[in-house]
């Protein structure tokens, strides 16, 4: 019996007559659907402008609920595939979010709002993203346009006059220096005042420097409590979320940024010339007179301008590459970065080189995956004991010496007398501009940051989300000062040989956050809640290694063990390691009424290894509420208002002040005596003999304090959102009043308790308050495209000490005053000079005129 196959026809299967039949069924059920789908799908073209009427480019412009979609052209030009009512999301950074549904039409423009005066803006805060009007705590956004107006080196600088209560301040003059960043002023004597920084949802603890301005997509500051609670016992100095760019859907782009500049100096310091300088010499006391080339040139009437000898052109240059794109979901970005910084004095530099990348896809319709590495290797040059070394030699040194000998070499000791030609800082300071290079000063620091998230959609507006940050540093710093040899001076160490020392410190830390979100509509009512669960390690480790003598200059700090100590004071071996972790759990819920009655609650615990069992796990509440008055029936006669919002709010927060093992204390082997002399290496470590045993002993420097906790801030704020003559004029006002308690401070130990280092204490109370104001307005736009905007940012801050430890109403010795901020400055009361009429005054109190 012939076997045939299960569930077909043995006859109609291999009967040629059937094949023809459904062959010819299949061309015609094809001929007959073409129709129906060309008529279904058909090609869309459009332009996206701004509300000025020039084109955006780069936007994408995607099919909602699907994967499909385009980016705009330069023009703004798009075209795309789509049926009739489907629902067009069109999105660009800098801009609002637009959707339009296709009607009949097959040519369309869209119009897309800038993101600075549209309260339908998305900003981010802890955690997530909130629409503008629904934000009720004190949150201020700096966009990318805003953050690439004016070519930075750092981003620090980029947000000088961003924000109104942030206060940033140039910490030195070198290359590749960083800021002091404060944000609604200080809060604590001994701990940190600096800000959390959070990169791509990860807490960063880096060097601002290692990240690329133009890496970054936009940057929100979280300036009050009922903003930062979220981030529990690192939030009282405010936080910093940092958002780098993402790839975007469409054609492959690939862009370059990038600049050039030169800089010389303002002003030069204002030192005496040839004759001013010889008229001070002539009256002063000095009885040794002058240098026989002083004399020469007062006789040639020579006049030495060291600034202009020293000083150079300064350069700064920025050059930036990135490809991004994707489609059907998936995008990616790749972009690499070059920068390099000298100054106008020699021997200083700084470069940067970066690499990132960027990976978003979708896994179905329920899974997103996504992946963001940013890695920086920076170099200074000069930053360690070159920076500043000249500076003073430069306007201390005699005009009347010469420069240069008469064959053109460095006149090596210019300073006007014999006694500087003697010392330290005998050697002319154009060996560092013009001479042979003694020296190393290098810092190379590399760095690693990598973000890895995953998101599953359980249902509409439930979603569960990890985050996952990796962060790895190595730093080495090398210094190395050559020998001074008749041949070869060398500045940094005249009469003396040569010296190295080499540092590593190496640190790595990981993150992982366990996140929740459900979002949910009912009637007027809407719900959003957030709850997470976050585990965070860190471990430090540096060691460091300095000797003298070294057998020849060429080996720098390369090699210390070709080298043979004549001054152990000059050998030196030491390091640390330090480890800590936390874990958090935190809830948050937002509610709103009518999309204008708004209520935000919020709370964190955190448990810190930092202090003592039983003093490690603290409570952060917040709660802040909003209401949208421009929405309001009464309020609709006032046309010229656009937006009205009133925000009030209280949080308790605080500052992770506190070093790894600080609760412990600390002992040490050394008994303080001279390491050299008669008594030999015996003399730095603590001995005791028990017969003929001899053993090494320690001695307490820090008392332990199993109570050491926190500095915590409890922030009242109260804040109002404007907007008039439909948003063209924006703007916010804030009053805050934030109080520090248990105040981290070192106190000093008498003598008398045989411990020598400070006593690490929760100690007094402080005050901050003050008022913010911040205008927006767009004055003119024109269809070409040219906008003129202004903005302005006015606030004040009242800091001021209220109370220390035992009652003390002050402190001298470490200029704290009850009552007064913490920049008051203790001095003597200048009651002026006695004049020759005022003797008999003078006298009473011994003194005499003048």
């Amino acid at each position: 019996m012939k076997q045939t196959a299960k569930g077909k026809h043995p006859g109609l299967h291999n009967c040629p007559l059937f094949s023809k039949i459904s062959l010819a069924m299949l061309l015609l059920a094809t001929t007959l659907m073409v129709p129906a789908l060309a008529q279904a799908q058909r090609v869309v073209t459009g332009k996206v402008l701004d509300a000025s009427g020039a084109p955006v480019k780069g936007a994408s412009v995607q099919i909602k609920g699907t994967a499909v979609g385009t980016a705009t052209d330069n023009n703004g030009s798009f075209f795309i595939a789509a049926e009739k009512g489907a629902i067009l999301t069109v999105s660009n950074i800098g801009y609002s979010d637009t959707e339009y549904q296709l009607g009949d039409e097959t040519e369309l423009t869209i119009r897309l709002n800038s993101l600075v005066r549209d309260m339908s803006e998305v900003v981010i805060v802890g955690y997530g993203s909130q629409r503008k009007r629904d934000v009720t705590g004190a949150v201020v956004s700096v966009s990318e346009q805003a953050l690439r107006e004016v070519p930075v080196p750092n981003l620090q600088q980029a947000l000088l006059g961003r924000a109104a209560g942030l206060e940033i301040q140039t910490v030195g003059n070198q290359p590749g220096s960083g800021a002091q960043i404060r944000i609604r002023g200080v809060r604590s004597i001994s701990g940190s005042n600096e800000p959390l920084f959070v990169l791509d949802g990860i807490p960063y603890d880096g060097n601002l420097n290692d990240i690329n301005p133009d890496d970054v997509a936009s940057i929100e500051v979280l300036k009050d409590a009922s903003a930062t609670a979220i981030y529990g016992s690192r939030g009282a100095n405010g936080v910093v979320l940092i958002t780098t760019k993402k790839g975007r859907s469409g054609d492959t782009r690939i862009s370059y940024n990038g600049y050039y500049g030169i800089g010389n100096p303002a002003y030069k310091y204002p030192v005496f010339n040839a004759e001013e300088y010889q008229a001070m010499r002539n009256l002063s006391p000095w009885t040794n007179g002058y240098m026989p080339e002083e004399l020469n040139g007062i006789a040639l009437g020579r006049n030495t301008d060291w600034q202009d000898l020293m000083y150079g052109t300064a350069m700064r240059t920025d050059h930036n590459m990135s490809v991004s794109g994707g489609s059907a979901g998936n995008t990616f970005s790749l972009g690499g970065g070059y920068y390099n910084e000298t100054t106008v004095m020699p021997g200083e530099d700084f470069k940067r080189f970066t690499l990132r990348g960027t990976i978003d896809t979708r896994v179905g319709k329920r899974i997103k995956i996504g992946l963001t590495t940013q890695n920086t290797l920076s170099i200074a040059e000069g930053s360690q004991f070159v920076s500043g070394a000249a500076m003073f030699r430069t306007l201390a040194l005699s005009p009347l010496m010469p420069a240069y000998n008469d064959d053109g070499s460095i006149y090596l000791t210019p300073n006007g007398n014999i006694d500087d030609n003697n010392a330290d800082g005998r050697y002319s300071p154009l060996l560092l501009k013009d001479g042979p290079k003694t020296w190393n000063d290098r810092v190379r620091r590399l760095r690693t940051f990598n973000a890895l998230y995953g998101e599953y959609e359980f249902m509409k507006g439930l979603r569960y989300r990890v985050n996952l940050g990796l962060t790895y540093s190595q730093t080495h710093s090398g210094q190395f000062r050559g020998s001074d040899k008749p041949e070869n001076p060398s500045f940094f160490r005249p009469a003396l040989g040569n010296i190295a020392r080499v540092d590593n410190g190496e640190s790595w830390s990981y993150t992982v956050e366990n996140l929740l979100f459900y979002d949910k509509e009912v009637g007027d009512h809407k719900f959003g809640f957030t709850g997470m669960y976050s585990i965070q390690e860190a471990q430090n480790f540096s060691n460091f290694v300095q000797k003298d003598s070294i057998t020849e200059d060429f080996v720098e700090f390369y090699n210390l063990a070709l080298s043979t100590p004549v001054n152990s004071g000059n050998t030196g071996l030491g390091g640390a390691e330090s480890k800590s972790s936390l874990i958090s759990y935190m809830a948050r819920l937002n509610y709103s009424f009518r999309d204008k009655y708004l209520l935000t609650l919020t709370y964190r615990r955190d448990g810190s290894s930092r202090l003592a069992p039983g003093n490690q796990w603290f409570d952060y509440p917040a709660v802040s509420a909003g209401w949208i008055i421009s929405d309001e029936d009464f309020m609709k006669k006032f046309d010229w208002i656009s937006t009205l919002k009133l925000r009030a709010g209280w949080g308790r927060t605080s500052n992770q002040a506190i070093d790894p093992y600080q609760s412990k204390g600390l002992v040490n082997n050394s008994n303080g005596l001279p390491t050299g002399g008669d008594i030999g290496a015996a003399g730095a470590v603590i001995r005791y003999n028990y017969g003929p045993t001899i053993v090494t002993g320690y001695n307490v420097v820090t008392l332990p304090n199993p109570n050491l906790s926190w500095e915590f801030t409890g922030t009242t704020n109260i804040g109002l959102d404007f907007g008039f003559l439909k948003n063209r004029i924006t703007g916010s006002f804030e009053y805050y009043n934030s109080k520090t308690d248990k105040i981290l401070y070192n106190v000093n130990l008498p003598v008398t308790s045989g411990v020598a280092g400070a006593f690490a204490t929760n100690v007094g109370e402080m005050e901050n308050k003050g008022f913010e104001l911040s205008v927006s307005s767009v004055n003119y736009t024109s269809a070409s495209g040219f906008t003129w905007s202004t903005d302005l940012n006015l606030f004040t801050n009242r800091n001021k000490l209220l109370r220390l430890s035992n009652n003390v109403s002050q402190d001298i010795g470490s200029q704290l005053f009850v009552g007064h901020p913490m920049s008051a400055i203790y001095d003597y009361r200048n009651a002026g000079v006695w004049q020759l009429h005022e003797a008999a005054e003078a006298a009473a109190v011994g003194a005499v005129p003048g």
